[in-house]
């Protein structure tokens, strides 16, 4: 019973139709799917650490202490001059992280997106075809194509990139 309301209300949404319909094909390359969520889960993770450093300034360079009192002598110069030095670093490899994180992000939905769109419209140009001839004299060609192209593109920049922006809006 509440598997056929939940059903149902499915098919009463635009995002459940296009579900069910794009779903099948997403779920053919999960692999894609996943990576790009991997790599949108990375680059999230690394922009919440991004307040981090300026922490680590805060509490010991600003206060002349060094979290590693006793156990780490600066061979050369003093020990802000090093604090500051790994500050840097944590802000590069920060910096490194989240731009590759969001590079293979953008790579892998884009993938996604086009291969997507490759199989619907294959399948959407079989279908046409498959029509009879009196359906294509009664409709204008033109109307059939930008139909084809304007809803194809929507899904690709569903999955390109509307997606990521959702779910990262979500996550932080």
């Amino acid at each position: 019973m509440i598997t056929q309301a939940l059903t149902r209300l499915r098919h009463q949404t635009l995002l459940g139709e296009v579900a069910d319909l794009v779903g099948p094909y997403v779920a053919a390359r999960w692999k894609l799917f996943a990576g790009a969520a991997i790599a949108l889960l990375a680059g999230t993770a690394v922009d919440l650490l991004k307040p981090w450093p300026l922490k680590l300034v805060f509490d010991y360079v600003l206060k002349d202490r060094m979290f590693w009192e006793g156990t780490f002598n600066p061979p050369v110069g003093d020990a802000r001059t090093w604090m500051l030095a790994v500050v840097c670093g944590l802000l590069m490899c920060m910096w490194l992280l989240a731009s590759l994180a969001a590079y293979c992000g953008d790579y892998l939905s884009n993938r996604l997106a086009e291969e997507v769109v490759f199989e619907l419209r294959v399948g959407i140009f079989s279908h046409i075809q498959r029509l009879s001839l009196t359906y294509h004299d009664e409709r204008r060609i033109g109307d059939l194509l930008a139909r084809v192209t304007r809803d194809t593109e929507a899904i690709r920049d569903l999955f390109g990139g509307t997606w990521l922006q959702w779910t990262i809006a979500a996550l932080t």
